[in-house]
């Protein structure tokens, strides 16, 4: 893990500050969604991340913004 995040291209580590933590009480709030999932949507919308790829699918149609990708989608 400690590789993946420290050498692949354009993936960083983001802290989990005041800012993220309001914006994830937001997103929970919006989307219904849990709050580990509710914080990794608010970082990803705090840092502007065009998209989120995964496989949750519970994640689909529960918010705008970034775009999400579905692994399954593109099998």
């Amino acid at each position: 893990m400690e590789a993946f995040f420290t050498e692949f291209p354009n993936v960083s580590i983001q802290p989990f500050d005041g800012i993220v933590a309001h914006l994830a009480a937001r997103v929970r709030a919006e989307s219904k969604l849990s709050l580990p999932d509710a914080a990794i949507v608010a970082t990803a919308q705090h840092v502007r991340s065009d998209a989120i790829i995964s496989n949750a699918m519970r994640w689909r149609n529960r918010f705008a913004t970034p775009r999400l990708l579905l692994l399954d989608d593109y099998r």
